[in-house]
């Protein structure tokens, strides 16, 4: 139960985890129209999570969509995600310095949204087919937030023409300079 809400997500728990040293956990939030399962199938994450001993976190959206911003949904999907990470914590035994999360166009922008509302709780985001969503202005993150985003110049559903600007704009909160 969330926000007056029944909310859901499926966890996948390494062979590997003894519930005695703490793990890394990793929020992979699927696109619109799908779920958490199917976020499960087409990302393949549960394989290198035994692979490299991580939780993996597929939560739901409510409609099967995520608020990342733009008015796709009105939940407190930031709220939801940090609800989770409590919830995962209260059941095992998780390294909340390294929780990360990603996820899938939709899920993609949700992954950058938390970058923005919830770097206290989120140590980097790997967002892939999705951009920036809410208004750059809007972006307040809480310290530099590491973030690696995958996008192809020829997705037809998720454009690449805002993302140059999604870029800058994280390195202008990041106070990153031209220097490599």
């Amino acid at each position: 139960e969330f926000d007056g809400e029944r909310r859901s997500y499926q966890l996948h728990v390494p062979a590997s985890y003894d519930g005695s040293t703490p793990v890394p956990v990793v929020l992979n939030f699927h696109g619109l129209t799908q779920t958490g399962e199917l976020q499960r199938e087409q990302s393949k994450m549960d394989r290198k999570s035994d692979e490299e001993g991580f939780i993996v976190v597929y939560p739901n959206g409510v409609s099967n969509a995520w608020n990342s911003g733009g008015g796709i949904s009105e939940a407190d999907d930031v709220g939801f995600a940090r609800a989770v990470i409590d919830d995962v914590a209260a059941r095992g035994c998780i390294d909340r310095k390294r929780v990360y999360a990603t996820g899938m166009s939709n899920g993609g922008q949700m992954s950058h949204r938390l970058a923005c509302e919830a770097a206290d709780v989120i140590a980097a985001v790997a967002p892939h087919s999705g951009g920036l969503r809410i208004d750059p202005s809007d972006c307040r993150p809480s310290r530099p937030i590491p973030i690696l985003h995958f996008h192809g110049e020829n997705d037809t559903i998720a454009s690449f023409e805002s993302i140059p600007a999604d870029i800058a704009t994280w390195a202008r909160l990041n106070e990153c300079t031209d220097e490599s």
